[in-house]
């Protein structure tokens, strides 16, 4: 088993052993950890083993986040450390990611703001629960049938107004705010940040300054993302606005919160589209009041005269 699995340090399956979970089979693997498909008192689960970077902030942070229970954030079971290392126990998933879906193209107005609304609904659960993702992006959601999403991979996760625990930068460019790439502390503003710009490439199927490392850096520090409507004037001004507002270089700029966030996602969602019968209703009020107006001008005038 041990040699089948490859390893860690040598005690790592006694570790999960001990806690009810047992390995079956490598999933994937990555820089730091490994990813492995197991099962544990409730069924089939998800290990993630660390082969490093797992200390205690990383096990208060799956501690907290065993206490979310939302269908939009994957269910964390478990989690401890061993000599060396450390592991959290999940809720295995199957699906594509979000990263999958849009890779064949963009997404229409009204999908992209359901699954930014859902997507911002998990993650304010996960800030009630004092922790920042800090690696939001497509790639760490996965879509379910029926279009609900459920983020995952908190392996860069802080508790909320840490500062990083590193000098150099952690997360992915193409989606971090100028407060983490300057390595300053994270709040959920930072996430707010995060999933703009996931709002803005499900509308447009592009990052607003891409993910190379310099140029990514320097636009998210420095420039205005190129306007949504200049390239698809059928985006409504206020879905533009939202993700604007959201990409705010000053996170006192942003939306406050999440819930913040959600209100407005809301607002755009309700709001008419155009040929839509609520979007004709107000020109068809406005041309009713046109004709009755100078009737009503008419009846009164021949009272007077009576």
């Amino acid at each position: 088993m041990r040699d089948r699995l490859a390893r860690p340090p040598t005690d790592w399956i006694d570790a999960l052993e001990a806690e009810g979970f047992m390995v079956e089979a490598l999933i994937a693997q990555g820089g730091a950890a490994r990813l492995y498909r197991g099962t544990g008192p409730g069924g089939p689960v998800a290990l993630k083993v660390f082969s490093s970077g797992f200390g205690p902030e990383q096990l208060e942070v799956a501690r907290r986040l065993a206490t979310v229970d939302h269908p939009a954030v994957v269910g964390v079971m478990g989690a401890g450390c061993f000599d060396g290392g450390g592991w959290v126990a999940m809720e295995l998933l199957e699906g594509p990611s979000l990263e999958q879906v849009l890779a064949a193209s963009p997404l229409s107005p009204e999908r992209a703001l359901r699954i930014a609304r859902r997507i911002a609904e998990g993650l304010a659960e996960i800030h009630r629960a004092g922790v920042v993702h800090r690696d939001l992006k497509p790639a760490n959601v996965v879509l379910l049938p029926g279009d609900f999403p459920k983020i995952i991979d908190f392996g860069l996760a802080q508790p909320a107004g840490n500062a990083p625990m590193e000098s150099i930068f952690e997360g992915s460019w193409g989606y971090a705010p100028p407060e983490q790439i300057q390595g300053r502390p994270v709040d959920p503003r930072t996430d707010v940040y995060a999933l703009g710009v996931i709002l803005y490439r499900m509308l447009l199927g592009r990052l607003p300054f891409g993910d190379a490392p310099v140029a990514a850096a320097l636009g998210h520090l420095h420039d205005r993302p190129p306007p949504i409507r200049d390239r698809n004037p059928a985006i409504p001004a206020r879905v533009e606005a939202l993700v604007l507002r959201a990409l705010a270089k000053s996170p006192r700029a942003r939306f406050g919160s999440m819930v913040e966030l959600m209100a407005e996602l809301d607002a755009c969602l309700e709001e008419p589209r155009p040929g839509t019968p609520g979007h004709q209703r107000p020109k068809l009020l406005t041309a009713t009041m046109a004709v009755a107006l100078p009737i009503a001008l008419l009846f009164l005038a021949v009272r007077l005269e009576c």
